[in-house]
């Protein structure tokens, strides 16, 4: 009998987590096909699980029996939380002015046990007022390892865009029949500026090392329609695909994410 956890993983490992780094773990010949569930699950409508899925599917090549609690302890957060989905707040009068919202962000080498790389995730929520819809949701990581966090921030930003902002956004025109209103928010004050700058000397490797273009996202927030905007930190919901979070910043993060709990009746 699975007792239920309030999240997924934990924001830190104690004494005994350590103890359990580099023992044999029992699960390790099925790892593989736990984590595929989890994946499904999490493209499906559990985004809130995507962190603890990707650390645990970075670990199926260095299984332990640290990463069997990881699992266990996944599955009796989805226990506790099997009722909960993404639910739609739409007000149709709204419709005609709603926006799209991406929110990007990148942990910068947030996993060092198993890699240097950062991972990069963002959230794209079409908006009204009292409206929310969650369209797409997604995380990675980076192609390299970053030298800073701005670097790790931008590569995010450039990721969400061109993956989630732009092609959501070209089917919803296509739908609505009109032009939609974009907004990128980052929580990282130097990745900003340096869109709105349009280069970076100190940066002006990117297309080279990440692959990614900093005229592109410039040119992209210049437009009319297109805003550019500084999130605060702890309300930037797509800390929830790249960060382990305590108990309060999870729930907040789901809330705004638009989770909640259906009601089976």
């Amino acid at each position: 009998e699975l007792k239920g956890m309030r999240t997924p993983m934990k924001a830190r490992d104690d004494e005994h987590d350590k103890d359990l780094i580099g023992k044999p773990g029992r699960m390790a010949g099925e790892a593989s096909e736990h984590v595929g569930k989890f994946l499904w699950l999490v493209r499906g409508s559990r985004p809130d699980i995507a962190v603890a899925v990707s650390r645990i599917g970075r670990r199926v090549t260095k299984w332990d029996a640290l990463c069997d609690e990881y699992i266990l302890r996944l599955y009796k957060y989805l226990k506790h939380t099997r009722f909960l989905g993404v639910c739609y707040r739409v007000f149709f009068e709204e419709v005609p002015r709603m926006v799209l919202i991406l929110r990007a962000d990148a942990d910068h080498s947030g996993d060092p046990m198993v890699t240097t790389k950062s991972t990069a995730g963002y959230i794209t929520h079409l908006r009204g007022v009292r409206s929310k819809i969650l369209m797409d949701w997604g995380a990675h990581l980076a192609p390299e390892t970053a030298y800073s966090t701005p670097e790790a921030e931008f590569v995010a930003a450039a990721h969400g865009t061109m993956r989630s902002l732009i092609p959501v956004g070209a089917v919803l025109e296509d739908m609505l029949r009109r032009c939609l209103i974009s907004c990128t928010g980052l929580d990282n004050s130097t990745a900003i500026q340096i869109i709105e700058a349009g280069y970076s000397r100190r940066l002006s490797y990117l297309k080279k090392y990440q692959r990614v273009s900093i005229g592109l996202l410039h040119d992209w927030n210049s437009r009319e329609e297109n805003f550019l905007f500084k999130v605060l930190s702890a309300r930037n919901v797509a800390d929830i695909m790249t960060k382990i979070l305590d108990f309060i910043a999870h729930w907040d993060h789901c809330e705004r994410l638009g989770l909640d709990f259906v009601d089976t009746v």
